[in-house]
């Protein structure tokens, strides 16, 4: 399948993951329901975030960028387990259970290079979140279950980091104080501090 992104770098267009991001924002814009009335804009944000993740690597490989791409690796392959990873689902295939798997090594082998001495934290974080994935919601209704919170919080995350727009990132204001609340009343302590660290990097890569 042609990939745009890699055309232009490829063609010279795009030369750094500066200019991928900005290229790869543009194309978002479009895609935001805000700004499309096309019902299939959702599937096109994933063929396009994949597409992106795509050309990353190949900057990575041919510039040798690794500290800076790191980052936006693991970014990008985070929200592709959030995306695949789905709460209350307890019959998984074989095939998605492998596809899983896969994606969580590649999150894990991603931060490791970009954050090798916050690791124990990532591994924990995520034990915890499994865990709370995992838990059968107290009421029909689910509405109190904190996965419905938790889960925003990380995709809005995320999708701020990858495309920049600040419409995630404004919705991060709801329910964050009431959701590290929770969290620590659970004992989740290391996903608690895993958000703060994510919430952290939002703010020290804006000011970079």
């Amino acid at each position: 399948m042609r990939n745009t992104f890699i055309e232009k770098i490829q063609n010279g267009t795009i030369t750094s993951v500066h200019d991928l991001k900005h290229v790869y924002r543009e194309i978002i814009k479009k895609l935001h329901p805000d700004h499309s009335p096309n019902d299939n804009s959702h599937y096109e944000f994933i063929m396009v975030t994949e597409q992106f993740h795509q050309a990353l690597k190949k900057l990575t490989e041919d510039k040798k960028e690794f500290n800076r791409n790191y980052r936006d690796l693991f970014y990008s392959e985070y929200l592709n387990l959030e995306q695949i990873d789905k709460p209350f689902v307890f019959n998984h295939s074989i095939n998605q259970n492998r596809i899983i798997d896969e994606v969580k090594k590649k999150s894990l082998l991603y931060f490791t290079k970009w954050k090798p001495e916050m690791v124990d934290l990532y591994k924990n974080a995520n034990k915890e979140y499994d865990e709370i994935k995992s838990e059968k919601p107290t009421n029909i209704y689910r509405k109190n279950h904190l996965i419905y919170s938790l889960t925003p919080i990380l995709n809005n995350i995320l999708k701020y980091q990858i495309t920049g727009q600040m419409v995630y990132k404004n919705q991060l204001k709801h329910n964050i104080v009431n959701t590290y609340t929770i969290l620590n009343e659970k004992k989740c302590y290391s996903l608690s501090k895993f958000i703060s660290f994510l919430m952290g990097d939002i703010e020290s890569n804006e000011n970079t």
